[in-house]
């Protein structure tokens, strides 16, 4: 498996395991029932689903290699990583054209908790596959 896809599968992961946490549900798309019709293992979503997951993951590198260029090589914190994420998937989201997503303007200071928690769960995924790429020589 390529950086690319075990990411994606580590960013929809980790969005799963906030919005179970959360007490949401599987179940056609609502936000006030708290159901997702994406909450399933990875390779059971839909093709286009996955596709998105793999262009945010792409721009996630992209942000890590610019973060670790300014810093000299160092490893972003599990939150600048989130901060990264949320960065890659709003970039990600208006490429689509997808402009009316009720999250898309938020600045990542004025997340609120749920939404904060997505992108740290995915961050921790991220920085534990990364680690275990380390202890490998990877």
């Amino acid at each position: 498996m390529d950086l690319v896809e075990t990411l994606a599968e580590a960013l929809h992961d980790g969005w799963c395991d906030a919005l179970l946490e959360a007490g949401w549900q599987l179940g056609a798309r609502d936000p006030s029932r708290r159901t997702h019709p994406h909450l399933l293992p990875w390779a059971q979503c839909p093709p286009e689903t996955n596709d998105q997951d793999r262009r945010i993951a792409r721009l996630v590198i992209a942000h890590l290699r610019a973060y670790q260029a300014a810093a000299g090589g160092g490893e972003p914190s599990e939150e600048q990583l989130a901060e990264a994420i949320h960065e890659a998937w709003a970039d990600a989201t208006r490429a689509e054209g997808r402009t009316d997503h009720p999250h898309l303007h938020d600045r990542w200071a004025d997340h609120a908790d749920e939404r904060r928690a997505e992108h740290l769960h995915q961050a921790r995924r991220i920085l534990a596959i990364r680690r275990a790429c380390q202890k490998r020589g990877a």
